[in-house]
């Protein structure tokens, strides 16, 4: 039924991913090596320093956390993670053939990689302190090193042998770099001197050729591209210097923060500093005057900067843990290089399977089904939340933050059921009792505390001797004890009862983060910060077995169901399987990016979840091997990935993966028609053998495509000539397209070369050119071209904007196309206690503005309205019969739908009730005069107009989309082709197990009116389909937060189509 209500809020969306392997033996076209799934993780650490290959191509940036990673600056995605140091690392650096990359770091240390495979091939391991910088000499065969052992050093990339070392700092050498003969190295350092070295010498010379005397710690410094220049930094200034005369040139003032960072431009004109105000400047070197604004946007120090190869570009690395790339002649932002993930602090099963729970980042905790669908956004919490549990039962989730509370929420509606206030401090961890009716939390405040789960009244305070932070606490089976983990390095059992200590386990070195009880309530699991994990016999408080094994923290361990094995999770960034009462190793579960935070059995023993940084993973806790990886986006992308290659999730989510075969970057998008699988969730955990294609055995490259002509800006006719550039990369070339503000044009119209010595059409670099002609409306245009493999794998998209003229003959010829519309609305049933308040005027109210906003862009717009009694079953059927018998493919169909859906109790088939429906549980009445989701499919399908738009505003709707989407790999990617096609999109106002709802201040059902808000948006040209959805959802968000208190978001089945649909 439609209703006045709604109670459950909108999705989460999370991703599941794995590596994938080389085929043994990869045929022509394959792949030699195995791509890699990357991790939208991004640093997780301040980020340090930020440089431009050669090409411009790429930047690597260093980060505090111990790692470096390579970008693709046209794309802002991370292609390769260059892991191994062992603390933070300062300084990245290209070689000059961008072959190799050098990383400095605090762990004394600077190594050089193979940027391709993100592998060591040299370790500088001379320096005795923390190593600051690092980088190539112009021709590549040294490196020079800075390090707070009061040296620099120069190396042997290929070897690591030492060659040099420059000594007379008096403390810290803050940088290092060659002058552009590679000739010199200038030196910057805490003792207020910057310093020119003859590399000639190799140090043994007796010092500096050069020194420069600052009032300050000189933090950077550089040499122009003349090499007469020094650059240096020191304090809140920067100064440009005469190297042979030892003379201030020039003096840069203006920032509010201590300056880290200076670089010349290419050309030597202009200089970029960064500094502690959040903010990098470009300056006049000759003036010291700022070219532009300065360049505003992260939210934390600025660590470096420096410019691009060709000097347009400029890219800063910062303390909010991102890098940005920016156009230097005008401040403009290009491409932001950071994570895409919602940190993941805890995840767990629901005992019955059905459900799961992360605890997040963003102050929320996020609930899906064993589908893969978000069930549940949980998000009263104000600050981060620490960790998710379910009830026995499965019904309720306790979550944990460190706002000092714990909160109790229904799981299938997300209403916050209790809230547990008295902790004085964050609250690390919750847990139910065996039979739900009591909860125990820990916290900062040292102490555990026992409460009433149903009502959030406090029964009992446990705390102990000492100073010790409470990190975890749990019932044992029956209920009668808990145990509690210390910072203090023990875990204690205590009688609930009476509140007091029956034992205390100590033994541990180092903090205890979690202690579990076995199934059978005689032993207790603890891990701890000193790597180790420990079975305990509660009796005889005696150590039954400890876990060596892990290389740092653990952070949780918990038993499986039968009590043989225990699973840790630990910041070595694996997690691990042991035999319980022996302490043998059992497995390993690795390919974690970040350290693993938790990790626990389902209750079947079939399956682990762990929960890192960046994701959720379930693993087959039989054989070790990964299942699914699940991230957070934000609250509404989510995607899904196996192992295989198959995936799944909202589009926008799955939209923001990609794999790496090298430096290249493949969009998972790719692989769309032969992987998108829809509800791969549920296909991989029901076990079912899977033997379709796979990834892992190799896949034919994608073409490369380009356009042409026009290029991005151009103007052009409302008649234009495309010319696509299609180019195989080994796997063969099939079916080019070109879509028109996203929607396809028809076939080539003819094929030709890009260059007039190739008559035959292909060059000999297997390039070929396709030409489309196309008619275009005015105003701005996207044309976007593609192509695929003979393996079916889609080419990244090609992307122009351009401006079409108008006042031609071929612009101002009228439009031939006609839209049609359906429009049903119905308040009044011939059952009485069904009539709804606002549908009919929801359905008038559309047409009016769907009429009066597309009659510029159609022939004609023929509207056909249904309301009320006339709005039988037999009416709507036949008034699709007659839009069928009359839509063209060049024509647009929508179909307008405000009343009740049901689906009955005995019955899994969705259903729009019809007026004349009296009984909406009467299966039998159902069937034979209401329109089931069967056969409004069949009838909208059998539609011609390539263009088509479904809008329904009733409860449950969301099962619609379900017939479409809730198929096989084969039905998919033929309901994929028909979406690319033609422009196949379904908008329902609520997902499938929600109501719609109404609210009499707005005078309509929420989606429409948010609908009707969105198509009379400020002017434009022309208003495409999507925005109008994008800003229907967000307006239904926001509305439906401030009239019930939860999120209602449209359920929307759209595959990558837009069209215009009003002209305003």
């Amino acid at each position: 039924m439609r209703r006045k209500t709604r109670v459950a809020p909108g999705w989460c969306y999370l991703v599941l991913l794995f590596g994938c392997a080389a085929a043994a033996h990869p045929v022509r076209g394959q792949t030699p090596e195995p791509l890699r799934l990357v991790t939208p993780e991004g640093h997780t650490g301040s980020v340090t320093s930020a440089g431009f290959s050669h090409d411009g191509r790429w930047v690597v940036t260093a980060s505090k956390d111990r790692t470096a990673r390579v970008w693709e600056v046209a794309t802002g995605r991370e292609v390769m993670l260059l892991r191994g140091h062992t603390k933070g690392v300062t300084a990245a650096a290209f070689s000059p053939d961008d072959q190799w990359v050098v990383t400095a770091s605090l762990d004394d240390t600077a190594r050089v990689w193979d940027v391709t495979k993100g592998r060591v091939i040299a370790v500088f391991a001379g320096h005795t302190a923390a190593v600051n910088a690092a980088a190539f000499s112009p021709d590549g065969h040294q490196v020079v090193t800075a390090s707070n052992d009061g040296t620099a050093r120069v190396w042997e990339p290929a070897t690591g042998r030492e060659v040099a070392a420059f000594r007379g700092h008096k403390g810290p050498v803050n940088s290092a770099a060659f002058s552009p003969d590679g000739r010199r190295v200038v030196t910057a350092g805490n003792d207020s001197t910057a310093r020119v070295w003859d590399v000639a010498t190799r140090g043994s010379a007796g010092g500096a050729s050069a020194v420069i005397r600052e009032h300050d710690p000189v933090n950077s410094a550089a040499f122009s591209p003349n090499g007469r220049w020094v650059a240096t930094v020191s304090g809140k200034i920067a100064q440009v210097w005469n190297v042979a005369m030892r003379r201030q040139v020039v003096v840069f003032r203006r920032h509010a923060g201590l300056v880290t960072s200076v670089a010349f431009s290419p050309d030597g004109r202009r200089v970029v500093t960064a500094s502690y105000d959040s903010t990098a400047r470009v300056w006049v070197a000759a003036t010291g005057q700022q070219v532009i604004r300065s360049l505003r946007g992260h939210a934390h120090s600025v660590l470096s900067a420096s410019f691009s190869p060709d000097g347009r570009k400029v890219v800063t690395a910062s303390g909010d843990q991102t890098a940005r790339v920016w156009e230097a002649a005008t401040g403009g932002t290009l491409a932001l290089l950071g994570g895409h993930t919602n940190r993941v602090t805890s995840a767990a099963l629901s005992p019955d399977g059905r459900w799961g729970v992360t605890a997040n980042g963003d102050k929320t905790a996020r609930v899906w089904d064993n589908a893969g669908h978000e069930v549940a956004v949980l998000p009263g919490h104000t600050d981060c939340a620490l960790s998710a549990a379910f009830s026995p039962d499965g019904e309720k989730v306790v979550t944990v933050s460190v706002d000092n509370t714990a909160r109790v929420w229904q799981v299938t509606t997300g209403r916050e059921v209790a809230v547990l206030r008295g902790h004085t401090a964050w609250v690390n961890s919750a847990a139910f009792s065996r039979d739900g009716r009591l909860l125990v939390t820990a916290g900062g405040d040292r102490a555990a505390r026992v409460w009433e789960a149903a009502t959030g009244r406090e029964l009992q305070v446990l705390r102990g001797p000492g100073n010790g932070v409470v990190m975890c606490a749990a019932f044992s089976p029956d209920g009668q004890w808990v145990v509690t983990a210390g910072l203090d390095g023990t875990a204690r059992v205590w009688d609930v009862t009476k509140g007091r200590a029956v034992a205390v386990l100590g033994g541990h070195t180092a903090i205890v983060n979690s202690a579990a009880f076995s199934p059978d309530g005689r032993w207790v699991v603890t891990a701890s910060g000193d790597n180790t994990a420990r079975v305990w016999d509660v009796g005889t408080e005696s150590t039954v077995a400890v876990f060596r094994g892990h290389s740092a923290e653990v952070r949780s361990a918990a038993f499986s169901p039968d009590g043989t094995r225990v699973v840790t999770a630990s910041l070595d960034e694996t997690a691990r399987v042991w035999e319980a009462a022996t302490g043998r190793e059992m497995m390993v579960l690795g390919g974690f990016a970040s350290g693993v935070r938790s990790a626990a059995f389902s209750r079947d023993g079939r399956l682990i979840i762990t929960g890192s940084d960046d994701s959720a993973r379930l693993w087959d806790a039989r054989t070790g091997a990964e299942l699914l990886r699940r991230f957070s986006f934000d609250s509404s992308d989510w995607a899904a990935v196996a192992p295989d290659g198959r995936y799944d999730g909202s589009q926008p989510g799955f939209g923001r993966l990609h794999y790496a075969l090298g430096l290249q970057t493949i969009p998972v998008t790719t692989f769309l028609e032969k992987f998108y699988v829809p509800e791969l969730t549920e296909a991989i955990l029901s076990g079912a053998p899977y033997t379709g294609p796979d990834l892992r055995h190799g896949f034919g490259l994608p073409p490369a495509v380009r356009i042409v002509s026009p290029r991005s800006g151009d103007t052009v006719s409302a008649t234009v000539t495309v010319t696509v550039e299609v180019r195989d990369q080994g796997g063969g070339v099939e079916e080019p397209r070109l879509f028109d503000n996203g929607t396809r044009v028809g076939g080539a119209t003819r094929s030709g070369v890009a260059r007039e010595k190739c008559p035959e059409g292909k060059t000999a670099d297997s390039t070929t050119a396709v030409c489309f002609t196309v008619e275009l409306l005015p105003g701005s245009d996207t044309l976007e071209a593609t192509a695929f493999s003979v393996g079916r794998a889609e080419a990244e998209r090609a992307r122009v904007i351009v401006d079409v003229r108008g006042g031609s003959a071929s612009e101002s010829a009228k439009p031939t196309s006609i839209l049609y519309l359906l429009a049903v609305g119905i308040n009044h049933y011939q059952n009485s206690r069904y009539d709804l308040n606002y549908a009919r005027a929801d359905a008038a109210a559309f047409a009016d503005s769907l009429r009066i906003g597309a009659r510029d862009l159609f022939a004609k717009v023929v509207p056909d309205t249904l309301f009320d009694q006339a709005a039988t079953g037999l009416a709507i059927k036949t008034a699709f019969v007659g839009i069928i018998k009359k839509a063209r493919p060049e024509d647009t169909f929508v179909f307008y739908y405000a009343g009740h859906g049901t689906v009955p109790v005995q019955d899994t088939t969705y259903y729009l009730v019809p007026s004349d429906v009296t009984q909406m549980n009467d299966v039998s009445q159902l069937a034979q005069q209401a329109l089931s989701n069967t056969q409004l499919r069949a009838l909208f399908d059998a539609v011609q107009a390539r263009k088509r738009l479904m809008l329904v505003d009733a409860c449950h709707a969301g099962a619609i989309v379900e017939a479409y989407g809730s198929r096989g790999p084969v039905e998919a990617r033929a309901l994929t082709e028909l979406a690319n096609a033609s422009g196949f999109l379904i908008v329902t106002a609520t997902e499938k197990h929600q109501l719609a709802s109404e609210v009499e201040k707005l005078g309509h059902g929420v989606f429409t009116y948010a609908l009707l808000q969105a198509m009379s948006q400020p002017p434009r040209r022309k208003r495409m389909v999507v925005a109008i959805v994008n800003e229907t959802e967000q307006l239904m968000r926001t509305l439906t937060t401030k009239y019930h208190g939860a999120e209602e978001r449209p359920e929307i089945h759209l595959n990558g189509q837009n069209w215009p649909l009003i002209m305003r």
